[in-house]
């Protein structure tokens, strides 16, 4: 069964990193100096080891972030994504996200705290001070008055 690929589609696909990532199709061709080899050029999400911006030997495929590129042989794209399946790996990532979000919250409450009542501790003992010392001036200021 052949899939017909396009720019902008979404692909799984197997690095030379000897990984497997999930790219968006920013090129498909043949590159200078890869023969008659046709390559697909990706983005991927995040950066990638060997990655690049789009461009190889100075020559410009496509364009993005500075390590977020990689061309692939055409032979290496394990599959084409469907928009379905693309949702619901995004839903995934966020319910992931979500549950990481909630655990490292918990885990940093009592600090949070903590800390918010050492500065308000702080904060008062710092008022009570600085009173203490107007208090001070003003009785000495007004027993050197009384004096004179």
């Amino acid at each position: 069964m052949s899939v017909c690929l396009t720019q902008g589609d979404v692909v799984v696909a197997h690095l030379p990193t000897n990984i497997t990532a999930i790219g968006l199709i920013r090129f498909i061709g043949i590159i200078s100096g890869g023969g008659l080899t046709p390559y697909v050029g990706l983005e991927t999400v995040e950066p990638i080891d060997h990655g690049h911006d789009g461009t190889i030997n100075g020559q410009s495929y496509f364009s993005v972030q500075k390590g977020h590129g990689i061309h692939v042989e055409l032979s290496k794209i394990i599959k084409k994504l469907t928009m379905e399946e693309v949702l619901l790996k995004l839903k995934e990532v966020i319910e992931m996200f979500k549950v990481i979000s909630q655990s490292f919250e918990k885990s940093f409450e009592g600090i949070t705290v903590n800390v918010f009542q050492w500065s308000s501790f702080n904060i008062k003992k710092q008022r009570q001070h600085r009173l203490a010392k107007q208090q001070k001036w003003h009785t000495k200021f007004t027993a050197k008055d009384i004096q004179d």
